[in-house]
């Protein structure tokens, strides 16, 4: 549960600005010798937030 969002979060991203996305989840596990450019779920996730108009990188400025 998240505070202000009333439903059980399955598969979502919620952002900064409190607003819920569906995002594939890849629940095969960690494999040995991981890799996070080899991730599909930050990759979906990645995917549904740039698709959604959201600007990825560092906060530092």
């Amino acid at each position: 549960m998240f505070s202000g969002y009333e439903k059980l979060l399955n598969q979502e991203v919620i952002t900064f600005n409190g607003k819920v996305f569906k995002a594939t989840f890849d629940n095969r596990g960690n494999p040995t010798g991981y890799k996070m450019s080899k991730d599909i779920t930050a990759m979906n996730i990645a995917r549904v937030l740039v698709g959604n108009g959201y600007t990825l990188g560092s906060q530092s400025k």
